[in-house]
């Protein structure tokens, strides 16, 4: 039985390290089964050589032991530096032995036990470790939803819904103890006690498992939506490109008609009239369309598609722009930058209880270089590691535009920044030279 504990402590230990760096590193293995099936191998492996190798060695060398072992778990499990990897682990080894004397510390003041009581009653030591490992379990899928929350912008369960897990945790803690404790009171300490405990425990990783699935499903529908929304938004784009193309080819038509009219005129020697022609067609012509020329016809369209649409919004927009016939990203991401802070930019503008104003710039840098920013009067906003939060009902289902954003920069190794000053909002995007694609 003793054998069986130190495999399930183990295993609470893997548990908790992957759900720290699920959010964070890269995955070797996309499947969860393979994933979860490595970590139950490396919790026998790991229990075996502690119990038959490291078992009468001092604590220094078992900590430097278990620091190597987990070295090598965490590169097989992740694609990342191998510096990155050791020190996350050293820090995640240094994590676990301080909890685990925190709850030690707590259970011997709580049934006033000396350390060597402690590990001679073998039940209030397995609880204390136990107790120490649901704790690291909970903490550790905290700390990922941290990081996840981070790097997505939003997420579907509310962050303060993931506290309630760790007072789950500590709750089902406080239970065991003072099951534990009434027993030894009683003289009544048995294997069924024990059970219950481990029962507890059980219930407690499941909560974690459930909560963990309830964020991925819920992230995947939220992300499944956004997608149909960015299909929708491409179609358009495609339908504005038709249109414009569409446009032109009509335009072109009737110049030629009318320069054969011109012509006929200047032929018959009637100046005045071909004049008075000319006058005539050029005030017909449709006022107060913006002349957008980057070099690049479908930044052209999409800038004045942008700039149409948020003149209906009674938005002013002023762009500042050189010739972009190079892109530093592909059309389609480019594009998914652009879209998504104009997009952001024009509707905090017309929600602005002053001016409407949304300012845009893109141009090359002297070395080499992109810059695009998009700038816009807003009301007051909160502003949280790069991210506005927002205020309304369905957080979750916004955010994402950002997230996209960051997540095309980051790709081509360039960076984002977002402010606020004076009643502005300006997000700034800076491409490299070095990923410049034709």
């Amino acid at each position: 039985m003793e054998y069986v504990l130190d495999v399930g402590l183990c295993f609470m230990e893997a548990l908790a390290i992957t759900f720290a760096l699920d959010s964070r590193f890269p995955r070797r293995f996309r499947s969860n089964v393979s994933q979860f099936l490595l970590v139950i191998c490396f919790s026998l492996c790991m229990s075996v050589s502690m119990i038959l190798v490291f078992a009468k060695s001092l604590t220094g060398f078992k900590i430097m032991s278990g620091t190597i072992i987990y070295f090598f778990f965490v590169m097989l499990l992740y694609k990342e530096k191998p510096a990155a990897v050791l020190l996350t682990v050293v820090i995640y080894m240094g994590v676990l032995y301080a909890i685990d004397y925190i709850v030690a510390v707590a259970v011997m003041g709580f049934f006033r036990y000396s350390y060597p009581m402690l590990v001679e009653l073998q039940s209030v030591y397995f609880l204390s470790a136990f107790s120490a490992k649901t704790l690291l379990v909970v903490l550790a899928a905290l700390w990922g939803r941290w990081e996840r929350r981070k790097k997505l912008g939003a997420g579907y369960l509310p962050f303060s819904s993931w506290f309630l897990l760790f007072f789950i945790a500590m709750f089902s803690i406080f239970i065991m103890v003072l099951m534990v404790n009434q027993a030894i009171k009683r003289n009544e300490l048995s294997m069924w006690v024990l059970v219950l405990c481990l029962g507890l425990w059980a219930c407690d990783v499941a909560v974690v498992f459930l909560w963990n699935r309830l964020e991925k499903e819920g992230e995947i529908a939220v992300e499944n939506k956004l997608l149909r929304q960015e299909i929708q938004s491409n179609l358009e784009k495609a339908s504005a490109l038709e249109q414009a193309y569409r446009r032109q080819r009509q335009q072109t038509h009737d110049f030629n008609n009318h320069m054969k009219a011109v012509q006929g005129l200047l032929t018959m020697g009637k100046v005045e009239e071909a004049l008075q022609y000319v006058r005539q067609w050029t005030k017909e012509e449709a006022p107060g369309q913006m002349a957008i020329e980057s070099g690049n016809p479908l930044v052209d369209t999409v800038l004045t598609q942008k700039y149409l649409q948020a003149k209906e919004k009674g938005v002013h927009m002023m762009v500042l722009l050189e010739e972009v016939v190079t892109l530093p990203a592909s059309n389609a991401e480019f594009i998914t930058v652009l879209t998504n802070l104009l997009d952001n930019a024009v509707r905090a503008a017309a929600e602005c209880a002053q001016e409407k104003e949304v300012r845009v710039k893109l141009k090359h840098l002297a070395d080499g270089g992109c810059l695009l920013s998009v700038r816009n009067t807003s009301n007051p906003v909160v502003i949280e590691q790069g991210n506005i939060q927002t205020t309304k009902q369905d957080a979750h289902e916004h955010g994402f535009g950002i997230a996209n954003v960051k997540r095309v920069v980051e790709k081509y190794g360039g960076t984002c920044s977002l402010s606020q000053k004076d009643g502005w909002v300006q997000f700034t995007v800076l491409f490299p030279a070095s990923h410049k694609i034709s």
